[in-house]
């Protein structure tokens, strides 16, 4: 097997695919109860909230919104890369999506605080994972993916939406 074919066999990380977890539905109901849990303000569960918002993002994906959202990304990460072109030589293909995933790792593991940043990560992440290029690109992907899919299952089983 030549090398373009085995590039060919790799999943194309520059469209959304990440809509095959999580449906529209599931999404809506997740951000729901995402918004619930920021306005009355459940203090005990917020990673709780930070992956509704997660899964409700991903399931977005798959919306018309969600691909008006992930053009604005797209645009972002054109505008970042032909700005780091023309200074470094070269364009950085997927910061937005790695200081997203950085952001919301440090918040959690590290620091342990949820907060406007934190949700913001958690928002923007899923809309630009897409974009991180070769083996970490996939490895993020799948973990979002993964996250995504265990924490959707039980809402779409609990209100038996697809």
């Amino acid at each position: 097997m030549s090398k373009f074919a085995a590039t060919a066999a790799v999943q194309d990380f520059g469209t959304p695919h990440l809509n095959q977890t999580v449906s529209g539905s599931v999404a809506v109901v997740a951000l729901g109860l995402a918004a619930a849990i920021w306005i009355f303000g459940e203090k005990h569960t917020p990673r709780l909230m930070v992956l509704l918002v997660l899964t409700g993002m991903t399931g977005l994906v798959s919306t018309p919104v969600g691909q008006w959202l992930r053009s604005i990304v797209d645009w972002g990460n054109r505008a970042l890369g032909s700005l780091t072109a023309r200074w470094t030589g070269a364009a950085v293909s997927g910061l937005i999506a790695v200081l997203a995933v950085y952001v919301l790792l440090v918040r959690l593991l590290r620091q342990k605080t949820v907060d406007d940043w934190t949700l913001a990560a958690a928002a923007v992440a899923p809309l630009a994972v897409a974009t991180i290029p070769g083996p970490l690109g996939h490895a993020t992907y799948t973990a979002l993916i993964g996250t995504a899919a265990v924490v959707g299952w039980p809402i779409g089983w609990a209100l038996n939406v697809a």
